[in-house]
């Protein structure tokens, strides 16, 4: 079956739906123009589910975000990378496979990997779409998501963009840590992976590259924090809190 046609006629929902009616394995491929530059994004299906996608083709997405979560180490990196140039394998999938980390840890980042994309590729409203049947998914980690969960999922995290938009201002604004709470903190592993990287220096642009969770990703989990009181807007006008301590400790002494 030949697939192929324009987002403005069809929309990713339609073509995808169709694709889990048939049962297809392999790529649907879109591209658009985005700012005279060309954007790439990819979903990858499986006997009709959807086993793996991108919005941006050029930038190894999971594998970014795995490293963001600090367990991938120098070692394992460097045999997944290897494996990846020698027999094309996706470093993903390398490193399950080596058990450089859980299995359990890699699917929870391909299944929010996957459900971030989707709901970038959701704002598509113009671009080209084609299936390819003939192309398997080397970073293929035993992810399956049944198309209407998946879509349901993207459309929810689209719906939470512009609540996002009114807690944090933009990729722009740094962050500092509340040096002082009211109650014992309880953060989870994906919070506290961004926490150690909060320095009052870096924006949310520079905390999404590092995590590689994506602007949204980071956004959701910043949200969490701040409306717990754990972080908060850095006000350049107001000493860190190291200063104000050594400060404050001088007059002591």
């Amino acid at each position: 079956m030949k697939l192929e046609g324009s987002l403005d006629a069809f929309g990713l929902p339609d073509v995808c739906t169709l694709l889990a009616s048939t049962g297809k394995s392999g790529v649907l491929e879109l591209n658009r123009r985005l700012e005279d530059k060309a954007v790439h994004g990819r979903v990858w299906f499986r006997a009709g589910e959807i086993c793996g996608a991108t919005s941006d083709t050029s930038r190894q997405s999971l594998a970014r975000r795995l490293i963001g979560t600090g367990v991938v180490d120098d070692l394992a990196l460097r045999h997944a990378v290897a494996r990846t140039v020698s027999d094309g394998t996706g470093v993903a999938r390398a490193l399950l496979e080596s058990g450089a980390a859980e299995a359990q840890l890699i699917q929870r980042a391909a299944r929010e990997q996957l459900t971030d994309s989707l709901s970038e590729l959701l704002t598509w409203s113009e671009g080209e779409f084609a299936f390819n049947a003939d192309v398997q998914f080397s970073d293929d980690v035993g992810l399956l998501v049944p198309v209407t969960s998946a879509l349901e999922s993207a459309s929810e995290r689209c719906g939470l963009r512009n609540t996002l938009a009114g807690v944090i201002s933009g990729p722009d604004l740094i962050l500092t840590i509340v040096p002082g709470v009211v109650n014992d903190p309880s953060v989870s592993r994906d919070e506290w992976g961004v926490l150690a990287l909060i320095d009052g220096h870096r924006n949310v642009q520079d905390l999404a590259e590092l995590t590689g969770n994506g602007v949204f990703g980071i956004m959701s989990v910043l949200a969490g924090l701040l409306s717990r009181g754990l972080v908060r807007a850095k006000d350049p006008t107001t000493p860190d809190h190291v200063s104000t301590i050594e400060r404050r400790l001088a007059m002591l002494g």
